[in-house]
């Protein structure tokens, strides 16, 4: 009976075709989307798990980053317990080396390097979670230089103290930061002087700190301190919870983007119901005939099940395949790594043959009742 079903499949080579594309193209989107979002939120955990500091920003910030007054540096300093408060701004490299970026995807950090002294780690740890790995940190009161993430230096193929262009503006590379995470290996880090200078922000103000604890143990005391003493402007977090919230939106992300691309998995689903309908149709003297020689209801339903989860089957290998490919494309240009893991794979392709299989049952059905006597009648 396989080998019956598997060669009708192929009767209308078009018909299911189109009907292995659509599926193609739904288990191919929930792998590729899925996997970059379980990436992210991986690199995204390892990297804040390197590092124990806490983040201050300002409360209720009208945008991605909020815009302080630089007093508030010596009012978190004084607070029991910190070792260390460290002014930065942020921003987004629109142009390196005068190539603009669509996607803005190269972040800007500018560190203050003077604060940074009093600090027990590298600045560049706290600032962005990473290790310098070749050449130097900036020195307090340097200008004109930059660390770049070593993501940065193999795209733009740049060496310690060659330079380049951010916004317009020339530095010379005076080190490389590694992390385990592409996205921050393709940041960069520089003094806040020039990062006012690039992104408009004044001498007076940045947009958050980060702080550096006398004791680990303290942190969750220093933050509760933080958000009590200055609740109306301030927001405090410390790594591990900053871990966690990102935890929970990627989580609800993962399955935003499961149930975005699951509905073109379920309009696939859709297409085999319209495939083995019309194979069912063009059929019927075929079904009637069968049944006069003795095949069973059962029989009949069998056959056109096997036909439709067989186009599951199928359609769901090679949308791993497929799935699996986009995702590694995905990292080249965007720097973003897939977690394409067994478990998702084996989730993807069950769900393409339960697709299969759910949409041959009205068929079949439709099939096993029809009167052999009658069938046969059909021209």
């Amino acid at each position: 009976m396989l080998k019956f079903s598997f060669l009708n499949l192929f009767r209308n080579k078009s018909r299911t075709a189109l009907s292995l594309i659509a599926i193609v193209i739904g288990v191919s989107a929930i792998i590729a989307l899925v996997s970059v979002v379980d990436g992210l939120f991986g690199e995204v955990q390892g990297a804040l798990s390197q590092v124990q500091s806490i983040r201050v920003s300002q409360k209720n910030a009208p945008g991605p980053y909020g815009n302080l007054e630089i007093e508030w540096k010596n009012k978190l300093d004084g607070v029991q317990g910190v070792r260390a408060a460290v002014p930065i701004v942020v921003g987004v490299a629109t142009s390196i080396d005068g190539e603009y970026s669509v996607f803005g995807q190269t972040q800007v950090i500018g560190v203050d390097f003077t604060s940074a002294q009093k600090l027990t780690a590298s600045a560049v740890q706290l600032a962005v979670s990473a290790e310098i790995s070749e050449g130097r940190d900036i020195r307090p009161g340097e200008t004109g230089v930059v660390i770049i993430g070593k993501q940065t230096k193999k795209n733009l193929n740049k060496f310690l103290n060659q330079s380049i262009e951010i916004n317009g503006k020339k530095f010379k590379i005076v080190g490389v930061f590694s992390s385990g995470s592409a996205l921050i290996n393709s940041g960069l880090v520089i003094p806040i002087e020039d990062a006012r200078e690039l992104f408009n922000v004044g001498s007076d103000r940045m947009n958050a700190l980060f702080l550096e604890v006398n004791n680990p143990e303290q942190e969750k005391r220093v933050v509760e301190i933080i958000n009590f003493r200055f609740s109306e402007d301030l927001s405090a977090v410390s790594a591990s919870d900053l871990s966690e919230q990102f935890g929970d939106v990627l989580g609800s992300l993962r399955l935003l983007v499961a149930a975005v691309a699951g509905i073109s998995a379920v309009v696939a689903g859709v297409g085999i119901i319209n495939t083995m309908l019309m194979s069912v149709i063009e059929r019927f003297r075929e079904i009637g005939a069968l049944k006069a020689v003795g095949w069973t209801n059962s029989n009949i339903m069998k056959m056109i099940l096997f036909e439709s989860i067989m186009i599951g089957v199928i359609g769901g290998f090679l949308g791993m395949v497929a799935g699996s490919a986009v995702a590694v494309l995905l990292h080249q240009p965007f720097g973003l790594t897939a977690a394409i893991t067994p478990m998702l794979l084996l989730e993807a392709f069950s769900f393409a043959v339960l697709l299969g299989l759910v949409g041959g049952l009205y068929p079949a059905y439709i099939a096993s009742k029809a009167d052999p006597i009658e069938s046969l009648r059909v021209e």
